[in-house]
């Protein structure tokens, strides 16, 4: 249902979505606050893509290498980017705890980059994943245990000493699983799909509507959990290719990597252009450090 074209352009318009909520959160956009959302919903797209993409993966090729697969994507890239990251900002000598704690998974708080909650959460993900597909036998208890899953960490309370992940956590509760649970139904009629990708896109707008008006956070929750699916069956509906958004999906998680940090810094004194020189410098310090991974860690 979901191509490897429209998996590419959703993670670009993720990364985007991203980039751009994340300036309005650092003041870099003029815009209405709310609009900050536009991140959120991009982490949701990246979270539906991945449950899904993980289950089309298991139908393909089961759980073999599953964890080398993960710590030669996900986390190596991780790891190098946090040291070189948490050396640009000066922790050195007592300070390089903070980093190697962050890499082994032992500082919610991450004080190097706030954004890497997301590596937290998805490990998470992928443990439950794969516990879920190697011991249970059909995916109806497999969807059942991530759901239940989904409930737990929902749950959990909010802390100020890891006031970062225990709220996002939350917030993205259910989207991988969301994923997942598409995923398993197989194929869509394309009509079909964009008759579903419709009817969520308005929820979805409503809802986000509804989030100007006050704040709830229930309904932030509800309007991010939809979001995924009102644009991603939009998405591949349509297919569309198009070189540069194929291009930025390919290195949409090293800008990820590296976004959360350089979007503090003023490049010029003009609004547009600051944000555009944003977008370019991120852009070529991920494509660079892809170059560097595929060449020499992988």
């Amino acid at each position: 249902m979901i191509s490897k074209n429209s998996s590419l352009n959703i993670k670009a318009l993720a990364i985007i979505m991203v980039l751009v909520g994340h300036l309005i959160g650092v003041n870099k956009l003029s815009v209405p606050i709310p609009f900050i959302d536009i991140a959120t919903f991009g982490v949701s797209l990246f979270l539906f893509i991945s449950g899904y993409g993980l289950v089309k993966s298991y139908e393909s090729n089961g759980l073999k290498n599953f964890f080398i697969k993960k710590i030669k994507s996900v986390y190596m890239p991780f790891a190098i980017a946090t040291v070189l990251v948490g050396m640009a900002k000066g922790y050195f000598s007592d300070r390089w705890f903070e980093i190697i704690k962050t890499i082994l998974f032992i500082n919610p708080k991450l004080p190097i980059d706030g954004t890497m909650w997301y590596i937290y959460f998805i490990a998470v993900w992928y443990i439950l994943f794969y516990v879920s597909f190697r011991f249970l036998s059909n995916n109806l208890l497999r969807i059942l245990f991530l759901s239940v899953s989904s409930v737990l960490i929902y749950k959990i309370p909010f802390s100020q000493s890891y006031d970062v992940a225990s709220f996002l956590f939350s917030f993205h509760a259910f989207t991988f699983t969301l994923g997942v649970a598409v995923a398993m139904c197989g194929e869509y009629k394309k009509e079909l799909m964009l008759a579903l990708g419709c009817m969520c896109m308005v929820v979805f707008l409503y809802l986000f509507y509804l989030h100007f008006l006050s704040y709830d956070p229930l309904n932030h929750v509800m309007a991010s959990l939809i979001s995924a699916p009102a644009i991603i069956f939009i998405v591949s509906y349509f297919d569309v290719k198009i070189k540069i958004l194929s291009f930025i999906g390919g290195i949409s998680y090293e800008v990820y990597l590296f976004e959360g940090v350089l979007r503090r810094i003023d490049y010029t004194s003009n609004e547009i252009t600051n944000c555009l020189m944003f977008f370019l410098i991120v852009g070529c310090i991920a494509f660079s450090f892809k170059s560097f991974i595929k060449n020499y860690i992988k």
